[in-house]
């Protein structure tokens, strides 16, 4: 497991090479010109994948091929987040996906239907926009893009505490 936490202006480069890492978290590195995923991408045995308050770009791009043993996502905090994009043959085995707290996500992760293992799909405090497109997915329209994922839970803050219900 590698765990880096506080402001970095890049990932080491010797990341690429540590083959066997099981579990990356990036907490409060906040990079901003770097593209987290690309020193990542081809680990072999990367099971688990945190990125907290880690990247500061706009955009994270999961290109064909990437990720192959990927089991579980976390993506939190991440303020400048618009979109993320999922290329087919990319996280074939992902299981969990958890968007948290990334409020500029106004849809749902372009490629989801790809990513035909995943079995819970958390979007926790996230904007209004991307809840009201899901729930008119789950609706009908976009329905097959989400509609084989069997736990989709969804929660925020209210009234003073956080609510989670389960949407699927």
């Amino acid at each position: 497991m590698l765990y880096l936490a506080g402001h970095l202006q890049h990932l080491p480069r010797w990341i690429p090479s540590a083959f066997n890492l099981v579990k990356v978290c990036l907490w409060y590195s906040k990079l901003r010109d770097a593209d987290p995923l690309q020193s990542l991408q081809d680990l072999p045995n990367l099971v688990t994948l945190e990125i907290i308050h880690g990247y500061g770009g706009e955009e994270l791009w999961f290109k064909a091929g990437a990720f192959q043993n990927l089991e579980t996502l976390y993506l939190a905090a991440l303020k400048e987040l618009i979109w993320v994009r999922v290329e087919a043959r990319s996280m074939p085995r992902l299981k969990k996906l958890f968007l948290v707290d990334c409020k500029l996500m106004k849809e749902l992760p372009s490629g989801m239907e790809h990513l035909t293992n995943l079995e819970r799909l958390d979007l926790l405090d996230m904007s209004y926009s991307l809840i009201s497109r899901l729930d008119r997915a789950l609706q009908g329209g976009d329905y097959w893009k989400v509609a084989h994922i069997p736990d989709v839970w969804v929660g925020g803050l209210k009234d003073g505490h956080f609510e989670v219900s389960l949407l699927s």
